[in-house]
Parts: C-alpha cells; structure tokens; sequence
C-alpha cells in the first residue's frame, strides 16, 4: 500500500516537473544541457542512467517538451538507476500513466530531477 506521503509527494513531483520551466536545460548545440551526464541506451524501450539517485524522470517528444510520453515521480525516498523506459523501479510511480510506445526515428528528451531536487539534467535520444 501507498502512503499518502509518498503519493502528495509524486503528484508534488509531478507539478514541478510539469509546472517547472526547464527550457534552461535546452540549448540548440546539443539539444540538452544539465549538471551531471544521462546517458540514454539504444533501442524502443532503452535503458537510462545517470549520477546520483532522482526524484523525478520524464521523457517527452524533443523539441515539442510539453508532449510527454512517460512520467516517474517518487513515492516516500528518491530513486536509483538505472532504469528501462516503461518499467517503474522500486521507490517510484508513474504520475501520468503508463508509458506510451516510443517510435523509432522520432527525436525525445529525458529529463532527470536530482534526488534533492536541486540539480537536473537531460539527455536528447532518438530510438
């Protein structure tokens, strides 16, 4: 059973996520900037890590960021990589639905929130 803690916290996470302006971390060089490396592995359903633990995880069609496609927040404590596009790891949720099926050829972005929420980066990929 979820607590209602971990949950607030999600949909909190979710609301930053979604309500946040991370267009910072977009620049027109490499499509993504950020304080630590993501690195993205190949494939329709890729595995992602990155340094240090997250808090939140979104992957959205690039550049079109609004266009989400797969959303985790945390449920009570941060989460740990690595983790395959479509399966939730132990300690997250996903805060919008399951994942929908990524498309080779078609460019995407993810973005990772620091456990402590005060870093983030991203990553640009296409499958």
């Amino acid at each position: 059973m979820r607590s209602k803690i971990g949950f607030a916290a999600a949909l909190a996470l979710t609301g930053l996520i979604a309500g946040c302006d991370l267009s910072a971390l977009f620049d027109t060089g490499n499509g993504c900037t950020g304080d630590f490396t993501v690195t993205v592995g190949t494939g329709l359903t890729p595995e992602f890590t990155w340094d240090g633990n997250s808090a939140g995880l979104s992957v959205t069609k690039f550049p079109e960021t609004s266009e989400r496609q797969w959303t985790l927040g945390m449920l009570t404590t941060p989460f740990n990589p690595p983790v395959t596009y479509g399966t939730v790891p132990a300690g997250a949720m996903e805060s919008e639905g399951a994942a929908k099926a990524l498309v080779a050829g078609t460019q995407y972005a993810i973005t990772i929130t620091g456990g402590d929420g005060s870093k983030a980066s991203c990553q640009t990929f296409t499958p």
